[in-house]
Parts: structure tokens; C-alpha cells; sequence
């Protein structure tokens, strides 16, 4: 029940191969950070989602707040 979508595949082949080449060199780039600040970093990734989220409109539960605080302090 979903339409065909309109953007030309020429730019969905652009976003691809950026998120594949984002991803590449961000796993290359860890190689030279110790195990502790990559999992500290991972943790707090959380934080610029729901900031974002919060600008675009969204509303998030207290419940929630509290799981990111838990997840970034923990």
C-alpha cells in the first residue's frame, strides 16, 4: 500500500555509499582509541538523539530521561 518514492535513485545511491563509507571509517578510526573511551563514547549516544529529537518536536517520557542518564553515568 506504499507509493513508489519519487527521489531519483542517483541520490539514493549517494546517501548509500556515504553511510557505507561513514561507517568504514569510523570503525578504521577506533582502532586508535583504547577499549574504555570507545564503549564511554558509545554510551552517550543517546544524548545528541534525543537533543535532536527534542528540536524537532518530539516528547519523551521521564521514564526515558532517566534510562539515558542511567545508561551514560552507569
Amino acid at each position: 500500500n506504499e507509493a513508489a518514492t519519487t527521489v531519483p535513485t542517483y541520490k539514493l545511491l549517494v546517501v548509500a555509499v556515504l553511510s557505507m563509507g561513514s561507517t568504514f571509517f569510523s570503525v578504521r578510526s577506533l582502532r586508535y582509541v583504547i577499549f574504555p573511551v570507545q564503549v564511554l563514547a558509545k554510551s552517550c549516544k543517546p544524548i545528541p538523539v534525543m537533543i535532536m529529537g527534542a528540536f524537532l518536536g518530539k516528547k519523551y517520557p521521564l521514564k526515558k530521561y532517566a534510562n539515558v542518564l542511567i545508561i551514560t553515568l552507569g
